[in-house]
């Protein structure tokens, strides 16, 4: 007689020598009764990684998607940046902030309002830059610190160079 590796029980299967969970948010004892990119969660049940996302139904984990990456819905997209869904590409939530892979967000550039107390916004700068407010009565706005300089396209900071 050939038995198969595989018995489906209560929407869990046996593999190996554990049940793993058929799906996202099935029960599970321990991280071993879950599929890839998932773990028992406290409240016993199989929860994705962080940066990892399951849809509805779904039996599996799926990577979020970052800047650029192709995608065809917001969900796909890394919303810590936070990203959105735009012309099929993972894009900056506002379109006037460019995204920084140093800090994996997306953040304001030079000359960009970073904090305003009456709207709540507070964001980072550009690499190189600093959030300064040089007047009370105005937002601050990303100015290149210190030890850098405005590049040629006024968008970023270019380190200091000393001859």
């Amino acid at each position: 007689m050939n038995y198969s590796p595989y018995y489906i029980i209560n929407l869990q299967v046996w593999e190996g020598n554990a049940c793993k969970s058929l799906y996202i948010g099935g029960p599970c004892s321990s991280d071993e009764n879950c599929d890839h990119h998932s773990k028992c969660s406290e409240n016993k049940s199989c929860q994705c990684e962080k940066s990892y996302l399951s849809f509805a139904g779904e039996t599996k984990c799926e990577r979020l998607k970052t800047f650029g990456e192709a995608c065809t819905s917001s969900k796909e997209c890394d919303h810590v940046v936070p990203l959105v869904c735009s012309d099929f590409q993972c894009q900056c939530e506002d379109p006037l902030l460019v995204y920084e892979p140093l800090y994996r967000l997306c953040v304001a550039q030079l000359g960009q309002i970073c904090k305003d107390k009456e709207r709540q916004l507070s964001l980072h700068c550009v690499q190189g830059a600093i959030c300064v407010q040089r007047n009370l009565n105005v937002p601050a706005k990303c100015a290149c610190d210190g030890a850098h300089r405005i590049s040629g396209d006024n968008k970023s900071c270019v380190p200091n160079v000393r001859h």
